[in-house]
């Protein structure tokens, strides 16, 4: 019976010693990597923005600013025969290149806008799109009066090759509620809409209309602006060839003022009727921001 046990013991040994060579074996030596494959195609974002001003003989003033994402060599990026310089270049390799100008152009023209680049492949790149700049326009009242809680209802005139209309919204007040206390509010929105009259809801501007008791200071304002471009929900980006993106336009806003009934304010300057190159600047940054947002979606 030892000898027997001491056989099988054996045996074990010699069957896991093959079995663990086996393993060893059957894995061999590990070779070197194979070489790197070839980078893959980059994706060049672009967003255009143009903000026009008044038309002075047929002829308008234009800022533009271009953003660029996703290049992998310097663009040359130019609106119709202008060069646009780079201004706020940030990191090249997946950062955000900017591009500035100023011009004026017949307001009745194609605006093209036109980015070369080298690709990674280092085979010739070009993303481009064309829009038409929007026209003047006027609201048909640039006062409105209305009751706390009322609705808003804003209208103006059509806009000569406006694809949309952008409107921005801010209301600001204060007010009593029904306990004596004291409350400061800002209201603030917008919206893109193909028509040319909105009603903004009255419990949109006085979102906590029951608590209110008295309102003792209301300042209210609607900016209009005349669009061209991607601008509408679920439209998709207009830039074409080699890139993604958007490229749009919108005019200097017509303001529109609100007040309450109560006030009895009388008629109030329209400064964004005028030449504003303030007003042009801060449409450019909100574009730029809106759209850059919309690449990301």
């Amino acid at each position: 019976m030892e000898v027997i046990m001491r056989i099988a013991a054996i045996l074990f040994c010699v069957i896991l010693t093959l079995t663990l060579l086996g393993i060893s074996g059957c894995e061999g030596e590990k070779g070197d990597p194979g070489p790197v494959g070839p980078a893959g195609p980059s994706v060049l974002s672009v967003v255009g923005a143009l903000a026009v001003g008044n038309p002075a003989a047929g002829v308008v003033d234009v800022d533009a600013v271009v953003s660029i994402t996703g290049a992998p060599s310097i663009p040359d990026v130019r609106i119709n025969e202008y060069d646009m310089r780079p201004d706020d270049i940030w990191l090249l390799a997946g950062g955000r290149l900017g591009y500035a100008g100023a011009f004026s152009l017949n307001e009745a023209d194609s605006t093209h806008l036109v980015v070369d680049y080298t690709k990674v492949d280092s085979m010739p790149g070009m993303a481009q799109a064309t829009i038409y700049l929007p026209g003047y326009f006027i609201p048909v009242l640039l006062n409105i009066e209305v009751d706390v809680g009322e609705d808003v209802v804003v209208e103006w005139g059509s806009s000569p090759r406006a694809d949309a209309y952008w409107l921005y919204f801010n209301f600001d007040y204060n007010y009593f509620d029904t306990s004596a206390t004291f409350h400061s509010t800002n209201v603030q929105f917008d919206t893109v809409i193909p028509g040319t009259t909105f009603t903004v809801p009255g419990s949109d501007i006085f979102p906590s209309l029951d608590e209110i008791d008295m309102t003792v200071f209301f300042d209210g304002d609607i900016e209009i602006r005349a669009v061209t471009g991607s601008w509408l929900p679920g439209e998709v980006g207009n830039i074409t060839g080699d890139g993604v993106g958007f490229f749009v336009a919108s005019t200097i806003p017509r303001v529109v003022d609100v007040d309450l009934s109560i006030q009895l304010a009388g008629p109030k300057a329209n400064p964004a009727a005028e030449e504003d190159e303030d007003c042009r600047a801060d449409g450019l940054e909100r574009m730029l921001r809106k759209f850059e947002e919309r690449l990301i979606r």
